[in-house]
């Protein structure tokens, strides 16, 4: 019995564990923790309605994905937004993605990939769209990515992804104008990737993986972000 006691604490911690990770990553990634918000434990406890072990794991978890900072005598702090850390996200995903489509381009899924071009083409460029827009922009990237059988480079890149969707969040309606250009970018690579074209539709994702990084570098030196969030600085 006691036996049994111990293996439901340990699956019960487990499940807390969980559900504080997925919320607190939830927060940060859509900027409900602002960049450098100090995150108290009690209040975390609180949210999610755990103690603070699962909390600590949690947390734990989140600082290896580069999305908090743990900082002695201050606990944990949300991670900045910098120029800096733009350039090594899009960086990452040069490197990175384009790698993908030439080698492992056969293993894209092309069901959903279709549906994403049918509803692009069909979506009107209007603000009330910009999130549905969004949404698929992430969900495409996540399907290449996810054609790459090495664990090793595939799941580091769900973590960058995310980065990825914070810092469009983030910058909000300062990057709305990028997003006809962007668009079309996706159509041309989407039709590339469909055709199998391999060589063509990784130059196409490069070219926009370039013209992504410097409109968000753009977005965040044109905006009064950087006085707004310290944090956004060079």
């Amino acid at each position: 019995l006691d036996l049994i006691r111990r293996k439901e604490q340990a699956m019960a911690e487990y499940s807390l564990k969980d559900k504080a990770y997925r919320l607190i990553k939830q927060n940060i990634i859509h900027c409900v923790y602002m960049p450098n918000t100090v995150l108290s434990e009690a209040e975390l406890m609180a949210t999610v309605d755990a103690s603070r072990t699962p909390i600590r794991e949690a947390l734990n978890k989140l600082e290896h994905e580069h999305l908090i900072r743990i900082l002695p005598k201050r606990g944990a702090v949300v991670a900045d937004i910098s120029i800096s850390e733009v350039s090594m996200i899009f960086e990452a995903r040069l490197h990175t993605e384009p790698y993908i489509l030439r080698n492992f381009l056969q293993n894209v899924d092309r069901a959903p990939l279709e549906e994403i071009l049918r509803q692009m083409l069909a979506a009107p460029m209007d603000e009330g769209q910009y999130e549905k827009i969004y949404s698929m922009d992430d969900l495409l990237h996540r399907i290449l990515c996810n054609a790459c059988p090495n664990p090793y480079i595939r799941d580091p890149m769900g973590h960058i992804l995310d980065q990825s969707n914070r810092l469009r969040i983030l910058a909000g309606k300062n990057i709305h104008g990028r997003q006809f250009s962007a668009t079309q970018e996706h159509i041309a690579l989407l039709r590339a990737v469909l055709a199998g074209n391999a060589e063509e539709a990784a130059s196409l994702l490069t070219e926009h993986l370039n013209n992504s990084r410097d409109a968000a570098i753009r977005s965040l030196l044109d905006s009064d972000m950087s006085t707004s969030f310290p944090a956004l600085r060079l």
